[in-house]
């Protein structure tokens, strides 16, 4: 047990540092997903399915576009 927990850690260290490089480089990540967002409201999935799942949402010409669209209004709010 105590070294699921060690690894437990370490692997929540190394998300963070991964998630600190990626900012650094100009990523926003303050709106991350998880398969676990998937599986809590579907449990009969397998974590490839959530995967797959969340790819294809994420991945959604429509949710891209919609994004886009509250940029523009964004940046429209700051240059007004």
């Amino acid at each position: 047990m105590e070294q699921t927990n060690q690894n437990d850690s370490m692997s929540a260290r190394n998300t963070e540092y991964s998630k600190q490089q990626l900012a650094r480089q100009g990523y926003v990540l303050s709106n991350l997903w998880h398969i676990d967002d998937v599986l809590q409201s579907y449990e009969d999935l397998t974590v490839e399915q959530a995967e797959e799942v969340l790819e294809n949402a994420l991945n959604n010409e429509r949710v891209m576009e919609r994004i886009f669209e509250q940029i523009d209004y964004e940046v429209a709010l700051i240059i007004k």
